[in-house]
Formats: C-alpha cells, structure tokens, sequence
C-alpha cells in the first residue's frame, strides 16, 4: 500500500496500490500461453490480458489475445465488464 502525505497538515495526497501477476504456462515446445492480471486499487479496475503463441519455427509465429476490463462502480459491489478486445497476429520473416 502507497500513502502519500502532505507535511503540512498531513492531508492525504493519494493512498492505494496496483497489483499485477504474470503466468505463463509452456503446453508444448511450441504452444504456450500467458496471462497478465492486473488490479489498480486507485481506480477500483481489473484487467485481464490472455495470450495464446504457436510457434511454427524460430521465424514463424502466431498469436491470439484479448483484453479484458473491468471496474467496479459505486452503485455495485461487483466487478462489470467495461471493455473487450480480440487480436490476432502472424509474424513471418521474408528473406531475400
């Protein structure tokens, strides 16, 4: 947790935290999968961001993803989901 005062007549500036983990889970040599979460204590906000990479040799790959938010409002006690991105992506090396 992150306070900051002021030294004056020690108001508060800001107090809160952001929290954030990372995993990645290696399923074969070459498919594996990641997964960002993150939580910003400041915004009351959640995202999630998975990742899918096969790899079809050392110069070839291809990724899916998404991004996930969420943010919890005053009139609810849960989390709702406020936005939602797909991605793909092919990476190829062209050599002459």
């Amino acid at each position: 947790m992150v306070r900051s005062r002021l030294e004056v007549d020690g108001g508060e500036i800001f107090d809160g935290y952001i929290f954030r983990a990372r995993t990645i889970f290696n399923l074969t040599r070459q498919l594996y999968a990641r997964i960002v979460v993150q939580y910003d204590d400041f915004d009351e906000a959640l995202s999630l961001e998975p990742l899918v990479t096969y790899q079809i040799n050392p110069f070839t790959l291809f990724y899916v993803g998404s991004t996930n938010a969420f943010n919890r409002f005053e009139t609810q006690d849960k989390f709702a989901q406020t936005s939602r991105q797909f991605f793909l992506k092919f990476q190829y090396l062209f050599q002459p």
